[in-house]
């Protein structure tokens, strides 16, 4: 397998990089000021405090550079700057220092010779405007009015290991990831791409494998759902069609399908063009799938994602607490005096709620996989739960007996109301069908 054709970046002279881009867009300073095109191009490239405003971040940088020594500009001044330098300066040097930065054999960067690559995407909200909405629109509410900002949705081509940037497109809100992907398709040639399970398709297939790039991809239940070959490790070959295509149309490609589960939950279904099950084990790439895109449980809905964003976002412990007990830091909330029950009776209903709620699950489960034997794994995947459910009847206790506002509980346990609120619900829903109902105390009826 080859490496990215595309050349290393090693320590490139950005000063200089930044004013030959100044100088092939022609943006040169009709006067001297603290707001020069030089500096803009650093200001907004960097993204310095990206949730503050222009003038907030000339705060924190003021006498620390040059340009900014002890005066703050207008964030007017910072407005007309933007408009003056435009939008091609920072897009030429994007391009030119974008690109595999990861030497050659840098561990968790390859996978047997393989640059390892994702394609992600995510919105950005743009200024309020008719010319914005029009190029890019927006959320609607209802309605079918306008529900916010227009939003700019950015498509990147990413090194795992290093999480820098090869490749990136720009599009509107309603463009979807896949027609960007598929314009990014020429910058992966060598490398083993990544991407989540709303990218899948014949074009993006042929495009990527055209371009000498190799997938790894997520995929819907209902794609190449029907298997043409087995392999003797248990995945199998399917063929993906376009849609409105059936069995083996000439349009369609053949993959190779590997199915998991993580943490005895929700299958994950990957699809490949690796064929040889000998030289890319299964086991390998779904591994290298879950770590590498350092899946994680959503807060809300409980699905696996992924994200590649600079920002940082709370891993779930990789330690296995068990479900049966509470968080080791919310433990002091668990007294008699605050709970309104003894220790040995609480720890009986969170017995007889685990074994509860674990029915329900698996019954559920076994619907949603058409009642087909459930896969094991050893135990030694997944990550906890971010609410126990010794947690969250915790903090129906809480709510119910002491009346504690659901904004306050939510402070204890560090997720959001909406999630408290939601697995309130639920502890509510099995403690309709045990016997043993929870205390109420005299602070009852006080309203949150």
């Amino acid at each position: 397998m080859a490496f990215s054709s595309r050349p290393e970046q090693h320590c490139p002279d950005v000063p200089s990089v930044c004013h030959e881009v100044l100088a092939e867009c022609r943006k040169r300073d009709r006067r001297p000021g603290a707001l020069s095109a030089g500096f803009m191009v650093y200001f907004t490239a960097l993204a310095l405090f990206q949730q503050d405003s222009h003038d907030d971040v000339a705060e924190h940088v003021v006498g620390a550079i040059p340009e900014l020594s002890g005066c703050i500009p207008h964030k007017a001044s910072f407005t007309r700057a933007r408009e003056r330098l435009g939008p091609e300066p920072l897009e030429r040097l994007f391009h030119r220092l974008a690109g595999p930065l990861a030497p050659p054999g840098l561990a968790g960067s390859f996978y047997r010779a393989m640059r390892i690559a994702a394609v992600d995407g995510f919105l950005l909200d743009a200024p309020d405007s008719n010319a914005n909405r029009r190029a890019f629109g927006g959320p609607n509410d209802s309605s079918g009015k306008p529900g916010g900002f227009p939003q700019v949705r950015v498509v990147t081509l990413t090194a795992t290991g290093t999480h820098g940037s090869i490749e990136a497109r720009v599009g509107g809100y309603n463009s979807g990831e896949r027609e960007p992907a598929v314009a990014m398709a020429s910058s992966a040639a060598g490398m083993l791409v990544l991407m989540d399970r709303g990218s899948p398709g014949v074009e993006l297939w042929k495009a990527y494998t055209g371009a000498g790039a190799h997938l790894l991809l997520r995929a819907r239940s209902c794609v190449a759902r029907r298997p043409v070959w087995y392999l003797p490790e248990g995945t199998n070959l399917a063929r993906m069609n376009l849609a409105g295509q059936k069995g083996a149309h000439p349009g369609s490609v053949l993959v190779r399908v590997i199915e998991y589960r993580v943490d005895g939950g929700e299958a994950i279904r990957l699809l490949t063009g690796l064929f040889g099950h000998d030289a890319y084990p299964a086991k390998e790439l779904a591994a290298l799938y879950l770590d590498t895109l350092r899946l994680h449980r959503h807060e809300w809905h409980g699905d696996w994602n992924y994200t590649l964003r600079p920002e940082a976002y709370a891993l779930a412990s990789d330690a296995p607490d068990p479900f049966d007990q509470p968080s080791p830091d919310l433990a002091w909330l668990c007294h008699p005096a605050l709970t309104g029950m003894p220790v040995p009776e609480r720890e009986a209903l969170i017995t007889t709620l685990t074994a509860l709620h674990e029915s329900q699950r698996e019954t559920a489960l076994d619907k949603r996989r058409g009642h087909r034997p459930r896969v094991k794994g050893d135990g030694t995947t997944g990550r906890r739960p971010i609410l126990t459910l010794a947690d969250q009847l915790l903090a129906t206790l809480l709510h119910q007996r002491l009346g504690l506002p659901q904004a306050a509980i939510a402070s204890l346990f560090a997720v959001t109301p909406f999630a408290i609120n939601r697995r309130i619900r639920d502890i509510r829903q099995l403690l309709k069908d045990v016997t043993t109902p929870p205390p109420k105390g005299q602070g009852h009826e006080v309203k949150g």
